[in-house]
């Protein structure tokens, strides 16, 4: 009986994962569908402000209009950037229920493990420090962030350290990224 019951919650858990994937596609497809309005309203609004500036330098348009263009652009921008932002968080979305976000970003789980990164990960946005500009651990009184979580139960392995923001009772993990070097 209670294997039984068992079997039926798994399947249950695989129909719920499978919708799960389903929605999340068209959760993803209606996202770039609106990416793609957004483009073509900001496109729209930028030619009517660049239309409503000539005008305005022939003298057949007002100040008050060229404003209202500027206003009429920067909502089709923001509203650009709210539906990029849809997007990308569905697309995470999809990537987190399909367990694929270290593989779509190129993360090698044993090079985390050991520290050393052989090859730089590919997270749109990101770019790698430059050589001599790695970044530096910020430092929690006089000591160091990185020694200080080595004396403690809890052991960091690898280019990690732990800072505590101003302000902040919790302490974040900062990742310091320098291929092959994996050091603080």
């Amino acid at each position: 009986m209670e294997y039984r019951q068992a079997e039926l919650r798994l399947e249950q858990l695989y129909t719920q994962i499978r919708m799960q994937v389903v929605n999340a596609k068209f959760a993803l497809a209606n996202d770039r569908a609106s990416v793609l309005a957004a483009q073509a309203a900001r496109d729209y609004n930028q030619q009517s402000l660049d239309a409503e500036n000539k005008k305005l330098k022939l003298g057949a348009s007002t100040t008050a209009n060229v404003l209202l263009q500027q206003r009429n652009l920067a909502t089709a921008e923001y509203n650009l950037i709210t539906a990029n932002g849809n997007y990308a968080k569905d697309r995470a979305g999809l990537y987190q229920t399909l367990s694929s976000t270290l593989q779509h970003y190129g993360i090698n789980m044993e090079d985390a493990a050991t520290g050393e990164v052989k090859a730089a990960p590919v997270v749109p946005g990101v770019q790698q420090a430059p050589a001599g500009n790695e970044p530096r651990c910020r430092r929690l009184g006089n000591s160091h962030p990185c020694k200080e979580a080595q004396k403690g139960p809890a052991r960091l392995a690898g280019p990690f350290c732990l800072v505590r923001p101003a302000g902040r009772t919790h302490l974040e993990v900062k990742v310091l990224y320098t291929p092959g070097k994996g050091k603080c």
